[in-house]
């Protein structure tokens, strides 16, 4: 028979739940602690480096046991349930095999939330940060401003939710040609209350739109960028995405070149087209919204790494 205060330091830990299916057999304690298992998950990793090997450690045996990454430190001489123990184990074979570990958590996190995540949409990036930073420092606007946001190419709907987060007036019009990653989107609105200020809509790129022409203060787009090149040489996780989010032609650029001559007709005056851009992608994106001729302003940014992430253009108002 377990002692009591083994039991109850399982209990308190939430890594056995009362409607578990296991049954009895869950609530079998292991003889490893939470440290020992997270130096062993460590190990297990190394290969992804000593703060990649941590932090997956973390986020999985966090996953594993439904608490925060600190509370593993708090606790980290208690035992662990059998059954958690095991589907730890588990997820960190799958993220030795290098499959993202926010598709083994389900979740990202990304500006001010935490975003749901599977193999339907493409994992949110710190770097994509900027683009968020860079629109609300250009415009400036109060929280009561009722503005339109478009979040074209929107995958798990990170980027326009974050927007309208910061918005609580705003209404954001989410657009992707894969329903599966739309399917996210919906989850992650659901999730942060923004349904009844937000539609989805099918399309490719600005297809669906030409039938009755809108136009939004904002569009926010982070569309495929990898060139062929870049997908031959791209590390084992990013090949786990899915390819028609990643995928941007020979040299990368495909969805700019339409993006560049068809968002302006999209854009209220005085609005903004916000894109994220890879590496040496500046100059072409640039050159092309020049030639529309539509636009005042036509300028780039750099992430936190200081690589040039994003190319902002401001409509002209007339």
């Amino acid at each position: 028979m377990l002692p009591n205060d083994a039991l109850q330091r399982e209990v308190s830990l939430r890594s056995v739940r009362r409607d578990d299916p296991a049954g009895p057999e869950a609530a079998k304690i292991s003889q490893e602690s939470l440290g020992s298992l997270l130096d062993w998950a460590v190990h297990e990793l190394s290969e992804l480096g000593h703060g990649e090997a941590r932090a997956s450690a973390e986020l999985l045996l966090g996953e594993s046991l439904h608490c925060r990454r600190h509370e593993l430190y708090l606790d980290a001489g208690k035992l662990m349930a059998a059954a958690g123990a095991a589907r730890f184990k588990g997820l960190v074979k799958l993220r030795k095999a290098r499959c993202p570990t926010a598709y083994l958590t389900k979740s990202s996190a990304f500006w001010k939330g935490e975003f749901f995540v599977d193999e339907r949409c493409l994992v949110p990036r710190p770097e994509s940060e900027v683009l968020v930073e860079i629109i609300l420092r250009s415009l400036k606007l109060p929280e009561s401003a009722g503005i339109n946001v478009l979040d074209m190419c929107c995958g798990s709907g990170n980027l326009g939710i974050s927007l309208l987060c910061e918005w609580p007036a705003g209404n954001g019009t989410f657009a992707d040609v894969s329903g599966p990653a739309l399917d996210v989107t919906r989850k992650n609105l659901e999730r942060h209350r923004l349904l009844e200020r937000s539609r989805v809509v099918c399309s490719d790129l600005f297809e669906m739109f030409r039938r009755a022409p809108e136009k939004w203060e904002v569009i926010i787009c982070n569309p495929p960028y990898l060139s062929h090149a870049d997908l031959l040489n791209a590390e084992p996780e990013v090949l786990r995405e899915p390819l028609m989010a990643l995928d941007g032609g020979i040299d990368g650029l495909d969805f700019y070149r339409r993006v560049c001559r068809e968002a302006g007709d999209f854009i209220a005056g005085g609005g903004w087209l916000v894109l994220e851009v890879g590496a040496g992608q500046v100059s072409p994106v640039k050159q092309w919204l020049e030639s529309q001729q539509q636009y005042d302003r036509i300028f780039s940014e750099c992430d936190a790494l200081g690589i040039e992430r994003a190319v902002i253009a401001q409509k002209k108002l007339a």
